[in-house]
């Protein structure tokens, strides 16, 4: 697989930083093996992740680029939580109170 010269700079300062979480350093260093020739059973083998994981890897930075290679798509179901930040104080919110045993039970 070819990676593009501005990707593989990209993949190479994202590597040595090291400040991302941990499944988009292993994307990531999917490609960089992917791209010095490496067979997907021998990549699989040398990240730790499984051969269909490889497979999708490439096929996403083929078909959509670098960044969603690297990290995961939106999945249906409930918000990501920094989503949930934004809503604290939504209006018609109901919170549920906690309240400890002596507040509960006065004496």
């Amino acid at each position: 697989m070819k990676l593009k010269q501005a990707d593989s700079a990209a993949l190479k300062a994202l590597t040595h930083r090291g400040r991302e979480s941990v499944r988009v350093l292993r994307r990531a260093r999917v490609l960089q093996l992917l791209a010095e020739g490496w067979t997907v059973v021998g990549v699989a083998e040398a990240v730790g992740v499984t051969e269909t994981t490889v497979r999708t890897v490439r096929r996403r930075y083929r078909e959509e680029g670098l960044s969603a290679a690297l990290h995961e798509k939106l999945r249906p179901g409930a918000p990501p939580i920094d989503a949930l930040e934004g809503m604290k104080n939504a209006p018609g919110e109901h919170r549920t109170q906690h309240h400890t045993a002596a507040e509960r039970h006065p004496a």
